[in-house]
């Protein structure tokens, strides 16, 4: 039998992490490719504030995309200009349903991530599972905010049927969508195209580069395991069961610092330990 992966996040107690799900009317896929996409931070999620991160993001509508194929899956590296800086959101696509991000996090703040899992429930619908870390502390009630968006039988409060909630006073006034919170955003973004759109109809930009990337790792697995190879990702060799070069941030860096010099435990497959995991601080504080 594989081994269960060794995750930073399945390794912190209890009380350092958090849970919720949520049921989607789209394909399992429609809902993965949008983790994939940095860009639509600057749009989708915009808010008329300068709060948190908002500036970042609309300092450079048209990020410079990188990926990198890992043991994992794909890293994806999203890096706008601010001012004489470079602003770098780093996520990650692991197989083979895990869309990691650096939701509601600081920038420049490296005590966890969200992982946003995408389980199918038939052709036409999912669960999204969304998973939260903190590396340091216990997690506040207050943090979990998209529980308030759920419903008991884990239906979302705002969905296609009542048009999200949508709110013509609230667009006018606070948000791009005039939708509360960025999981009904991301509903509404991935929904109304269709529970499984016609790919055919698609015309992909630069700005599609994770999407293409995460794509292609997909259909070569595909191609690979109907000729008899393993899917990536599947452990059965404990001294490999060790993850510290999966990790998802957004971190400010000077434009002449390359950021694979400056986070060099971001490698494609595993020879460092990321000093601010919560495996290495135990060490270090052991």
């Amino acid at each position: 039998m594989p081994l269960f992966p060794n995750y930073e996040w399945n390794q912190v107690p209890p009380e350092f992490f958090y849970v919720t799900k949520a049921l989607l009317e789209c394909n399992y896929l429609q809902g993965l490719e949008g983790e994939c996409d940095s860009s639509h931070l600057s749009f989708l999620h915009r808010a008329f504030t300068n709060e948190r991160n908002q500036p970042l993001y609309k300092s450079d509508t048209a990020p410079f995309y990188e990926t990198e194929d890992t043991d994992f899956g794909v890293r994806l590296i999203a890096t706008r200009n601010f001012d004489d800086q470079h602003y770098i959101r780093f996520s990650a696509f692991i197989m083979p349903v895990y869309g990691c991000v650096p939701a509601g996090r600081p920038t420049n703040e490296l005590e966890g991530y969200e992982i946003h899992t995408y389980v199918p429930a038939d052709d036409t619908h999912c669960w999204r599972y969304d998973i939260g870390f903190r590396r340091d502390r216990a997690v506040s009630d207050d943090e979990v905010h998209r529980r308030k968006q759920i419903n008991p039988d884990y239906t979302r409060i705002r969905n296609a049927r009542n048009n999200y909630l949508q709110d013509r006073q609230m667009q006018k006034k606070i948000n791009f969508t005039g939708i509360e919170d960025f999981l009904n955003h991301d509903a509404c973004a991935t929904e109304s195209m269709g529970a499984i759109f016609d790919r055919s109809r698609e015309h992909l930009g630069v700005s599609d580069k994770a999407v293409i990337a995460v794509r292609r790792f997909l259909l070569t697995s595909v191609k690979e395991f109907n000729t008899g190879k393993e899917p990536p990702h599947i452990l059965r060799d404990a001294a490999s069961n060790w993850f510290p070069h999966i990790d998802c941030f957004a971190h400010i860096l000077g434009r002449e610092v390359p950021w694979r010099q400056h986070f060099n435990y971001l490698t494609a497959t595993a020879e460092k330990e990321n000093p601010a995991s919560y495996t290495a601080r135990r060490k270090a504080a052991s």
